[in-house]
């Protein structure tokens, strides 16, 4: 039996390489135009709350004395914070960033 996720891609290097791929396409295709503030402030927001979710993520699983990487086993099963309500809060705050 395995005492991992056994992760061999960490799910952020697909989202960061989505990322970079919407960056080429509006670089060498661009829509034209400049989004309404209301979705550039929208999309601010998103950004602020993936990284402040992420942040948490971070410091509560590293006090937990829990690795980060998911090809490492836990330690500690965490169920405070936010982890109340997620089970995996690292990937589901990556779409946010």
């Amino acid at each position: 039996m395995r005492d991992s996720a056994g992760v061999s891609f960490p799910p952020p290097f697909i989202y960061a390489i989505a990322f970079l791929l919407g960056l080429f396409l509006a670089h060498f295709m661009p829509l034209g135009g400049v989004a309404p503030l209301w979705i550039r402030m929208l999309g601010a927001m998103l950004v602020v709350t993936g990284i402040v979710l992420a942040a948490t993520a971070f410091r509560i699983m590293l006090g937990a004395g829990n690795k980060i990487a998911p090809n490492f086993p836990v330690s500690v099963i965490v169920t405070r914070g936010p982890y109340r309500f997620t089970r995996n809060l690292s990937a589901t705050s990556t779409p946010a960033r």
